[in-house]
């Protein structure tokens, strides 16, 4: 059940290069540099910081991004909801996406990523199944712990599932995870290299001479 949910949400989520920034493949977003500090190039080093950290660490309003922005507002321009509905047509008579705001998506995926960490560790620490001696399928055998004690997982999981449903733009241009962030995610979470779903992905080094490697730190740019 966890690995069905967790690679639907995957595949529906890992993007490929489009001809406008798109999310989950609809053409429902839009690229933004606001969270970036070195968009405001006439303010101090500092003062651009919390001016961009402002932008997002905020809790009420349709552009904040309280639990992704801490993962990736910093490190690239990023595709967010259009905060305004697309225009009515015949197919979408009310229009389309009224409440569909960058709040409500960063909302949306914190709830989502912590249910499925709840719902793995549920599973890793399962008595039932230990007593009987079978893994989460019912098989003869132990269920695999990632995520259970393991905080660098829990933590890459999170940042994982910011960059999938908040990713990275160019322009008008939506771009997938870089191949090394994502294959990192499924190494420090002790996946099997033949579940690993990152291929065809894109590398880039340009973003990451700025951020210190540890286990847990997937970043774009990798």
């Amino acid at each position: 059940m966890w690995k069905e949910q967790f690679f639907r949400l995957t595949l529906t989520t890992l993007f490929r290069l489009s001809k406008g920034c798109e999310i989950h493949g609809t053409d429902s977003g839009q690229c933004t540099y606001r969270y970036l500090p070195e968009t405001y190039q006439n303010e101090t080093e500092k003062q651009a910081r919390n001016i961009a950290q402002s932008l997002w660490a905020c809790e009420d309003g349709d552009d904040c991004m309280p639990y992704c922005g801490k993962y990736i507002a910093a490190y690239y321009p990023v595709c967010v909801p259009q905060t305004s509905f697309l225009s009515r047509d015949q197919n979408f008579p009310q229009g389309r996406f009224l409440s569909h705001t960058t709040r409500e998506k960063d909302r949306w995926v914190e709830e989502s990523a912590i249910a499925m960490i709840e719902e793995r560790i549920s599973i890793e620490t399962n008595r039932t199944a230990r007593k009987l001696g079978v893994d989460e399928y019912g098989n003869k055998g132990r269920t695999k712990v990632r995520f259970h004690k393991n905080k660098a997982c829990q933590e890459s999981y999170k940042k994982f599932a910011c960059w999938l449903n908040f990713p990275r733009c160019d322009g008008e241009e939506s771009l997938p995870m870089c191949q090394s962030v994502c294959e990192n995610f499924f190494r420090v979470c002790g996946h099997e290299e033949d579940l690993w779903m990152c291929d065809d992905l894109i590398d880039n080094t340009d973003l990451s001479a700025s951020v210190k490697r540890d286990p847990s730190h997937i970043f774009p740019g990798a």
